[in-house]
């Protein structure tokens, strides 16, 4: 998948306008948070963490211009809390194994688009813009909180809350669309549909 794949797929499975992919993702590669490279058949491929940069560029930033401030932020963003949020007292809360060893959203998200997204457990990944908090949500409950846990965390730490609470929420379908397109075993046979070595079906 290189970069105009990556657009062209955004543009189908989310609300997000051609025009606006297409300077997000401009601006991350000016700062070489995204691989330059040549057009076509040259162009350079995206890893699972290019990919998750533009996942998150597009949840965190009010515009493209703040993309690349808003990838480093998020990124970088720690591992806050992990469990199924507000249990009745006594409840034993769950492993979470999923997710144990990434102490960063960027890494969690890495992770997730390399592979993790097809396992079939992983329900939504939730990016606030209004202050910096993401949340991976699995269909068994448990949820992953990395950055502050909520408002009044944020101004305690000086960070500007935005008036209006904004969330943008990639559900399984495109995360695991995603990471089936970086996958290499997908990759390897549509190449070799497109060489003729094999049947499309």
């Amino acid at each position: 998948m290189n970069g105009k794949d990556l657009e062209r797929f955004l543009r189908i499975a989310t609300p997000f306008s051609a025009p606006a992919l297409d300077h997000t993702a401009r601006a991350l590669r000016e700062v070489e948070l995204l691989p330059l490279g040549g057009r076509g058949p040259y162009a350079a491929e995206l890893s699972a963490q290019h990919v998750g940069r533009m996942v998150i560029a597009l949840g965190a930033a009010d515009k493209p211009a703040d993309a690349p401030e808003a990838v480093v932020s998020y990124e970088a963003m720690p591992a806050t809390w992990s469990g199924i949020y507000g249990p009745a007292p006594g409840f034993e809360q769950p492993p979470t194994e999923r997710f144990r060893d990434c102490a960063t959203f960027g890494e969690a998200l890495t992770l997730l688009l390399g592979g993790a997204a097809r396992g079939g457990d992983v329900e939504s990944v939730t990016i606030v813009r209004s202050f910096p908090r993401a949340i991976i949500r699995m269909n068994d409950g448990k949820q992953f909180y990395y950055g502050v846990t909520g408002v009044d965390e944020a101004r305690r730490a000086g960070v500007t809350v935005k008036p209006v609470k904004v969330e943008v929420c990639f559900n399984v379908s495109v995360l695991a669309q995603l990471a089936l397109e970086l996958d290499p075993a997908h990759i390897a046979r549509k190449a070799a549909v497109r060489r003729g070595e094999i049947g499309g079906a």
